[in-house]
């Protein structure tokens, strides 16, 4: 559960809004709506923590998972689409990289106590899972290792969601 109480956010002298109190609940799904400029991308980035507010608290739980589909498309067009959808579960990301780098450079030091944390932390399915998630946003599996720049830009919009779902998100914004 999130809650907002009194929030409020101020820009000089313009007021975005103010007196803001809510509770969200899980398994709720939310819609925010507001005409441009009326502080809908505001109040979400102070809800995910990415901005302060004027006024007011956001509680979430502490043990809460949040994932933020970005509204900005600033990606590199290069990037496989396979690739940036991994991306969504950092830890293991992280892990397969330094695994390709350490078999790239031929380095057998700690290479076994890393494949051991990439087992342990859901390494080898990876590539399955987020491959099932893009399947699922109608990204066919014919298009998983193509460039970026193949996609519109809905479709790269789905690209993201899919990486922040493969996050495994308790929240998603």
């Amino acid at each position: 559960m999130i809650g907002i109480s009194q929030l409020a956010k101020s820009f000089g002298g313009r007021t975005l809004f103010e007196g803001v109190s809510l509770q969200l609940n899980p398994g709720s799904r939310y819609g925010l709506v507001g005409a441009n400029g009326s502080g809908k991308t505001t109040f979400l980035k102070i809800v995910a923590g990415d901005e302060q507010a004027s006024d007011g608290q956001v509680n979430i739980p502490a043990q809460s998972r949040m994932g933020v589909l970005r509204q900005d498309l600033s990606l590199d067009d290069d990037q496989i689409i396979m690739d940036l959808a991994m991306m969504g579960d950092a830890e293991v990301w992280k892990l397969t990289q330094e695994r390709a780098r350490m078999l790239e450079a031929n380095e057998a030091d700690g290479l076994a106590d890393l494949e051991l944390s990439l087992k342990n932390a859901g390494g080898y399915t990876l590539e399955a899972r987020a491959g099932s998630i893009l399947t699922g946003l109608g990204i066919p599996a014919s298009s998983h290792r193509m460039p970026l720049s193949s996609l519109s830009g809905g479709f790269k919009l789905r690209v993201l969601l899919a990486q922040v779902l493969l996050g495994g998100p308790d929240i998603l914004l």
